[in-house]
């Protein structure tokens, strides 16, 4: 958490991923997208193009570890938290789907700080998010995939 302190530092948050969050400095129970993304990270590749951008990079990695940054993105315009969620994401997880993953998983997290009522958020969030992610210009069917849910 200290690494988001210093935001947007993201090659020093990628850093940290090789050894830096194990026990006794053994990597345990990580995904293949993940260890994938180390080993680039390892052999110098930037953080923000470290993490597979295929289909069959997609995982819940980027997802687990992005909590956290909602503390930094509370009082954010959207396009930045969008940007800042790409950017994290993409350090292990680049594909649009984890990106968007993470974006949603976030702008959840942000409104349960004003709002308590689960179902009204997800109910607010579909159509907001949907329209941001159109301006951007992100593929429709990647978009189409969260409103299954």
């Amino acid at each position: 958490m200290n690494c988001l302190f210093g935001y947007p530092n993201i090659c020093l948050l990628a850093r940290r991923y090789n050894n830096f969050w194990t026990p006794r400095g053994d990597v345990f129970d990580i995904g293949i997208a993940t260890s994938q993304a180390i080993d680039r990270l390892a052999n110098g590749e930037k953080p923000d193009l470290a993490g597979g951008f295929d289909v069959s990079s997609n995982g819940n990695g980027s997802l687990m570890r992005i909590a956290p940054l909602v503390f930094y993105l509370l009082d954010k315009p959207i396009n930045e938290r969008f940007e800042i969620a790409k950017q994290v994401s993409s350090i292990t997880h680049g594909h649009i789907r984890s990106v968007i993953a993470c974006f949603y998983y976030l702008e959840f997290a942000r409104q349960l700080f004003v709002q308590r009522d689960k179902f009204e958020i997800y109910k607010n969030l579909q159509p907001e998010i949907t329209t941001h992610l159109n301006a951007l210009s992100i593929n429709p069917a990647e978009i189409a995939l969260m409103a299954v849910y």
